[in-house]
């Protein structure tokens, strides 16, 4: 916590509103399932399938 206190700097806010930027989201999340293992990937997954 420390560390990002002191990285944390007022000068760097803009003023405009934050835009979310749908396909880089999408790149992140393919990028995170292929680094994830099959019995890791299928832990997350089972819940969702047996609902």
């Amino acid at each position: 916590m420390e560390d990002l206190i002191q990285a944390f700097s007022i000068e760097h806010i803009g003023k405009s509103g934050a835009r979310f930027d749908y396909e880089k989201a999408k790149s992140f999340n393919q990028k995170y399932i292929h680094a994830k293992d099959n019995a890791s990937l299928a832990a997350l997954v089972r819940p969702l399938a047996e609902a």
